[in-house]
């Protein structure tokens, strides 16, 4: 993994509308900033999918604000 993150300018982190799934994302945002690689992090899209079609009891919107903060763009 690490010498594809180092041809890397960019990544795209998938996260199911979860609250786990968001720790787990935000943990592998936090994993890039203290391994070297925080420079893709500005650059990051995280798209959050859902295996399941209907209502999901995460708030997206809220969700999507606090990923915003460390990166680029949200996809649901």
């Amino acid at each position: 993994m690490s010498a594809v993150l180092d041809e890397a300018d960019a990544i795209v982190l998938v996260a199911s509308p979860a609250i786990d799934a968001a720790r787990s994302a935000f943990a592998t945002l936090d994993w890039l900033e203290h391994h070297g690689r925080g420079h893709l992090v500005p650059n990051a899209t995280v798209v959050i999918s859902a295996s399941r079609p209907g209502k999901s009891s995460v708030d997206l919107d809220k969700l999507a604000a606090q990923f915003l903060t460390r990166i680029r763009a949200v996809h649901v």
